[in-house]
């Protein structure tokens, strides 16, 4: 649902705010949850600012399963949203007395 939502919220972002005519969009689960977004809208500047509340909320949901969000943008360059999740793969055993 993660993953859904950050996609959800970076396309919209693509589409209204950086005007974008080509996004692509690669998710990989391979080992660990990775998605990754690719814009070629206005983008804007990273530096110095945590974003809109989008961008807050992508950032929280991620760094909530214990994740990693990146993104990376410019004037004029597009952007680039980097999700990296980690999957269980096996439960802890549990023992009962």
């Amino acid at each position: 649902m993660c993953a859904f939502r950050v996609a959800q919220e970076a396309l919209q972002n693509a589409v209204k705010h950086g005007a974008a005519r080509r996004i692509s969009m690669r998710l990989d689960g391979t080992t660990d949850l990775s998605l990754c977004i690719e814009d070629d809208g206005r983008g804007f500047e990273v530096d110095g600012t945590r974003g809109g509340l989008g961008l807050i909320s992508m950032r929280e949901r991620v760094e909530g399963l214990g994740g990693i969000f990146t993104v990376d943008s410019g004037k004029d360059a597009g952007t680039r949203i980097h999700v990296h999740v980690p999957l269980v793969t096996s439960r802890p055993s549990v023992s009962v007395n």
